[in-house]
């Protein structure tokens, strides 16, 4: 009695067809999975930004931004009260930090997996790659230094799945002014980006601005 039994062609079929299922499966998974994160980062961002009004409701300022450890943006880093493990705030500098009475923690990016507790968090490994991390940024009076007590604050992030979010690039403190005021990052380089920011790419905004 013969016995029945798949043609190559037929497993191959069914081999194909299981590797297509998969992949569109892999894709809906990385999809849901890009929409979530960046769902996180927006709220994450609003909060900060509810933090830093309540604080400037109190006190007529927001936090500076630190400039006296090189180029970092990291807002883990800006906002905290005291800095972050062994790459303190500068010293003798007022109005650094967001104090933790208006936000116990600041929100990481979903993908930030750097150890900011831990005595790796040193300045150097803060400044080399800014990705993947909230930036937080506060315009210059006289184009050398940030503002001792700044009026305006922008807050950036990047979405996995930007789109039509994506701030345009006239808006974007991190290559031109905003509003006709200057945001701080370099004294005498306000065009580019400078030296050691190679890994922000940030591409969604909020500000201080009530929209």
């Amino acid at each position: 009695m013969q016995r029945k039994a798949f043609t190559l062609i037929e497993l191959l079929i069914v081999i194909l067809i299981i590797g297509i299922l998969v992949s569109i499966g892999v894709v809906g998974w990385v999809s849901v999975s890009q929409r979530g994160r960046d769902t996180t980062r927006k709220s994450d961002l609003v909060r900060i930004k509810q933090a830093l009004q309540q604080m400037y409701s109190d006190k007529r300022t927001y936090p500076r931004f630190d400039s006296g450890k090189s180029i970092i943006f990291g807002a883990s880093w800006q906002l905290s009260p005291n800095g972050v493990g062994a790459c303190e705030h500068t010293p003798n500098v007022s109005n650094l930090g967001l104090p933790s009475q208006y936000l116990s923690e600041i929100p990481k990016d979903p993908k930030d997996t750097f150890d900011y507790s831990g005595v790796a968090a040193d300045c150097n490994a803060l400044l080399v790659s800014q990705a993947d991390r909230y930036i937080y940024l506060t315009p210059s009076v006289d184009n050398n230094a940030p503002s001792e007590n700044p009026t305006a604050f922008v807050l950036m992030g990047t979405l996995e799945r930007a789109g039509n979010e994506a701030v345009l690039d006239e808006n974007n403190p991190l290559k031109t002014s905003l509003n006709n005021m200057r945001w701080y990052y370099r004294p005498g380089n306000y065009d580019t980006c400078p030296i050691g920011c190679t890994g922000v790419n940030a591409n969604y905004l909020v500000d201080s601005k009530n929209q």
